[in-house]
């Protein structure tokens, strides 16, 4: 019962699992190191900074942490375009590539810009799970529209 998002390397060794929390008020995700998260140590929680948002903001805590986001990604997901912060500092950019691939639907292209000293996988799949909970919104807006 659990979504699941595997992040491997270029010989197909699972760095981190990504699992998504159903019972929580914001869009939650939580990430484990390798492949499973039964038994495995949870390296850091995504999750909605507000219920209602017109901007893109997400908290990032690391493991063991319930208090102040260790990181933030705030910025325009619409146009594709985020920061990402380690408190008040910007460790990477994210921006749309504009390709013919982007005008078909699911097949977004992003460049991201990784400073220094900052871990590109880490940055990968906060950008990854970014992604994922920008289309769980949309489907939900779908949803309601439908109704």
């Amino acid at each position: 019962m659990r979504e699941k998002r595997l992040l491997v390397d270029a010989l197909d060794t699972p760095l981190l699992c990504m699992t998504r929390k159903y019972l929580t008020l914001h869009s939650t995700w939580s990430a484990f190191l390798g492949d499973s998260n039964s038994g495995g140590k949870e390296l850091f929680t995504i999750k909605k900074s507000s219920l209602v948002q017109f901007r893109t903001s997400l908290d990032v805590f690391l493991a063991d942490n319930t208090g102040v986001p260790d990181f933030t990604i705030k910025g325009d997901y619409i146009d594709r375009s985020c920061l990402i912060y380690h408190y008040n500092q910007v460790i990477a950019e994210v921006k749309r590539t504009l390709t013919l691939s982007n005008f078909l639907p699911g097949k977004d292209t992003f460049s991201v810009l990784v400073y220094p000293r900052t871990d590109s996988a880490f940055i990968i799949s906060l950008v990854v799970l970014m992604d994922v909970i920008h289309r769980e919104g949309e489907q939900a807006r779908l949803r309601n529209d439908i109704m």
